[in-house]
């Protein structure tokens, strides 16, 4: 029990790298959903991801 309470005082890492204490953890969550990217987006870079991976192919002559 005393291990658990001690748990939650230490500081959690964040997703965006940032160490935060554990209480802030969770009010931070609701900033994070706003953060997501849209679909769209998402596309978009896994659309330019392929076609950089393609021209190095080419370069490389594969």
């Amino acid at each position: 029990r005393r291990f658990q309470t001690w748990l939650h005082h230490i500081p959690v890492m964040a997703f965006s790298g940032k160490i935060i204490p554990y209480e802030e953890a969770f009010s931070t969550s609701q900033q994070k959903q706003n953060s997501r990217m849209t679909e769209g987006e998402k596309e978009r870079i896994l659309k330019r991801a392929a076609d950089i991976s393609n021209r190095f192919k080419e370069m490389r002559g594969e």
